[in-house]
């Protein structure tokens, strides 16, 4: 569960070593222990943006190199694909250490 608002920063975590701010709504999420592949699942949702009027989501470019071993870069963006800032974005890694 983190913040990009402002700050980015990590509300709470388990096995989160980092964040990296890379923009408006797209954050890197770096492993305390990397994964043995790049074939993990990724699931989560964002808090929605008052200016969209409607529910926020979460998503990756069309890149598979945005999943490496020891991060993933996700996006967060309003039904009309604008990215923005959220303070609760929350994500959950599932693969083999």
């Amino acid at each position: 569960n983190f913040n990009t608002v402002t700050t980015t920063s990590i509300n709470a975590d388990i096995g989160v070593a980092s964040l990296t701010d890379n923009g408006v709504g797209d954050t890197t999420i770096t492993f305390d222990t990397a994964l043995s592949n790049n074939r993990y699942a990724v699931a989560g949702f964002a808090k929605a943006d008052a200016a969209e009027n409607a529910g926020g989501t979460m998503r990756m470019d069309d890149n598979v190199a945005l999943m490496a071993t020891t991060s993933v870069r996700i996006n967060t963006q309003g039904n009309t694909n604008t990215k923005y800032d959220t303070d609760i974005a929350t994500v959950m890694v599932v693969g083999l250490p």
